[in-house]
């Protein structure tokens, strides 16, 4: 988060100067104050109302996308789009955008329309758990292919399949931990129950 404040009682002569703003940026890291120029502040507060327009899960879904994309954008260029570095005075328009040194590959609308179909048939066919049914996998390429053939959209079966694959380890990776979290969550529960019961 960046919070905008005045510059107090610095051992520089920086009060007199208004063309400096201090910035409070908070992170997973901490937070520290630092002087930026007004017009370089203003661009700081632009991307965070933009990165507060999309949520987290969207900037990751663009993110696991694009690492599908770029898996595949030898063979298939029209799958995305290798995301430049930003210079100083632009916008990211996506976080992948923001992050992007040079190797991260932004996925075109139309594959995040393709992506966007298989999470919605994913989640119709697993709701919020994994189906342990054979060969799951190759199921939801089929129906993804049907329903994307339904919009006329051409995309190779092994770019789909390689999606399903990849969104399905991710949501096992995920049920595994919140599983795991649980279980040291019940575990900490009951020692520290025992602790009262003896």
């Amino acid at each position: 988060m960046i919070e905008k404040s005045k510059i107090h009682n610095g051992s520089r002569d920086v009060q007199n100067n208004s063309s400096l703003e201090l910035a409070m940026i908070d992170s997973d890291f901490g937070s520290c104050s630092v002087e930026i120029p007004k017009d370089q502040f203003n661009i700081l507060l632009d991307f965070e109302l933009q990165a507060k327009e999309k949520s987290v899960d969207d900037e990751a879904f663009e993110y696991v996308v694009g690492y599908v994309a770029k898996r595949f954008i030898g063979k298939y260029p029209q799958l995305g789009e290798i995301a430049t570095p930003l210079t100083n005075n632009e916008l990211s328009g996506s976080w992948t955008e923001y992050k992007s040194m040079g190797n991260l590959v932004k996925p075109t609308k139309l594959f995040f329309k393709v992506a966007k179909i298989m999470d919605m048939e994913f989640h119709k066919l697993h709701g919020n758990h994994v189906n342990h049914n054979p060969g799951i996998m190759q199921t939801l390429t089929d129906i993804v292919m049907d329903t994307v053939a339904g919009y006329n959209i051409e995309i190779p079966a092994e770019v789909v399949h390689f999606l399903v694959r990849t969104w399905t380890f991710m949501r096992i990776n995920r049920l595994n931990k919140a599983i795991e979290h649980n279980q040291s969550k019940n575990l900490k529960d009951k020692a520290y129950l025992k602790k009262f019961i003896v």
